[in-house]
């Protein structure tokens, strides 16, 4: 992560926080954001265990993960994020978080997950950093663990994305000119987890919509060499209940 780039999403936690909002997105967004979560979890065969959530922002899915029984450790990069989600977050059984980008995961060692969730983090991961990223997730896993992702890919669609997209570098580009949002094609994503030690066990393209100002969504599941740490069936804790709906979710 840039200077420059770590620089825009702090601003923008501190601002949306000072607006009075909840998080990056609105309640109906996060909203659609769980569900997504809740099918990849349901296709990994995992209803309980340790979760890492990657650029957890202000907390809204680790709480809701926590509510349903994982035990979760939320990072991000910002502190504002960091620091909002533990104001919202009061309860006894309320994930914890830490002020840590993606990239530096090996800070957190020996501690291993059995699931690393990438929720609408990997995006905005540009060039080298993106598979820095993936293998200190891998490596922050224990074997069988399972890498559930959630980002955007492909060509823009919007059209406030495809005003402001460098082809050349598959960048989403503020008004100052730094890189926000990377989107690659959904094959060369996948490639990506591959090269970082994963097997792909299942993956989806839910298509974008204009009109929405939705951007297509890339969902996988993959695995680490090995057997789980226990097995699906017989999880520790947790309930997940069934997805409500597959929209897309709002940016």
């Amino acid at each position: 992560m840039t200077p420059a780039n770590f620089a825009h999403y702090e601003h923008q936690y501190r601002e949306r926080r000072s607006a009075g909002g909840s998080g990056w997105l609105t309640a109906a967004g996060d909203d659609e954001v769980f569900d997504l979560v809740r099918l990849l979890l349901a296709r990994a065969g995992l209803t309980g265990g340790r979760v890492l959530e990657l650029g957890c922002g202000a907390g809204n899915i680790s709480r809701r993960l926590a509510g349903c029984g994982f035990d979760l450790l939320g990072v991000d990069m910002s502190p504002t994020a960091v620091a909002w989600a533990a104001e919202q977050s009061p309860a006894a059984r309320s994930p914890r978080y830490r002020v840590l980008s993606a990239t530096r995961l090996d800070a957190l060692a020996p501690e291993l997950f059995d699931v690393v969730l990438d929720g609408l983090c990997l995006h905005a991961l540009i060039g080298p950093d993106r598979a820095t990223a993936l293998r200190q997730a891998a490596a922050r896993l224990r074997p069988g663990g399972a890498f559930l992702l959630l980002t955007m890919c492909n060509d823009p669609v919007p059209p406030r994305f495809r005003r402001v997209f460098d082809r050349e570098t598959r960048t989403i580009r503020g008004a100052d000119g730094v890189a926000e949002v990377c989107l690659l094609p959904a094959d060369h994503i996948l490639a990506e987890l591959r090269s970082a030690g994963f097997r792909t066990e299942w993956s989806d393209v839910r298509p974008g919509n204009a009109d929405r100002g939705d951007q297509d969504l890339l969902l996988a599941v993959g695995k680490t060499p090995g057997p789980a740490a226990y097995p699906p069936s017989e999880a520790r804790s947790g309930t997940v209940p069934p997805p409500r709906s597959l929209h897309p979710t709002e940016d």
